[in-house]
């Protein structure tokens, strides 16, 4: 778990970031379509094992749209600590889907009661939050059981681990306060109370490559000290009551 301090300077790194994606889509149009491609990616994968057109679906730390959005099932939800920043700036609101209800919370504390979701989206959101341990414990309160959650996270090797510590103690990296192995995730996961039905793992070395090849000067200083991002995807079903 992170300060206040730690996890309010994180938080004004993210509005920095979307308040970007802001100018970006006034100069370019919209550039959030990306949501509507996971949201069929994970419709795919979920068909053998849930009827979305049945189900209750949370997403927690969203962002101003969420694949949330873009799932075609029954009763959605969105919780998101940066809601009253999002609904500011219509440029990152136009795509959402009026049957989405957007809440301003935190996964830490979800405003909901204990049972009522099938399924809980949390796409890159575990590094960026204030208690990790306190988000997996409210996500599976919150799931009916054997409920699903559908969890991806950027992780690092053992001495990309090593190197964000610096990053970390010179606040260079103010947007995730938290950083993860492989064997931290599952650990992590397992502590929680999930278990993995299936788990999808990014090739290190062809994100390093990637990383090199780029044409920004900071995912080639990553690629070059060890510090590249390889993406962890997994669906998990709740595990006991």
């Amino acid at each position: 778990m992170i300060d206040q301090e730690r996890w309010c300077d994180a938080q004004d790194y993210e509005k920095l970031h979307w308040a970007r994606i802001v100018r970006k889509s006034k100069a370019e149009g919209s550039s959030l379509k990306w949501y509507d491609w996971k949201a069929k990616q994970l419709m795919k994968e979920l068909k053998p094992v849930l009827d979305l057109s049945r189900a209750r679906v949370l997403e927690v730390g969203s962002g101003p749209v969420g694949i949330v959005s873009f799932i075609k099932g029954g009763a959605k939800f969105s919780v998101d600590p940066l809601e009253d920043f999002y609904v500011r700036h219509p440029a990152l609101t136009e795509l959402r889907d009026e049957d989405t209800t957007y809440l301003k919370g935190m996964g830490e504390a979800l405003p909901f009661d204990s049972n009522c979701f099938d399924l809980v989206i949390l796409d890159n959101v575990i590094d960026h939050s204030q208690d990790p341990e306190s988000v997996l414990s409210e996500i599976k309160r919150v799931l009916v059981p054997s409920g699903l959650l559908y969890f991806t996270v950027n992780l690092h090797t053992r001495v990309g681990c090593f190197i964000r510590l610096f990053v970390e103690f010179l606040r260079i990296d103010r947007g995730h306060p938290f950083t993860f192995s492989l064997a931290m995730i599952r650990n992590l996961l397992r502590r929680g109370a999930f278990e993995a039905l299936s788990e999808e793992i990014e090739d290190y070395t062809r994100a390093k490559r990637e990383n090199i090849s780029s044409r920004k000067m900071k995912r080639v200083v990553k690629g070059l000290i060890g510090a590249a991002e390889f993406q962890y995807k997994s669906l998990c079903r709740k595990t006991g009551a």
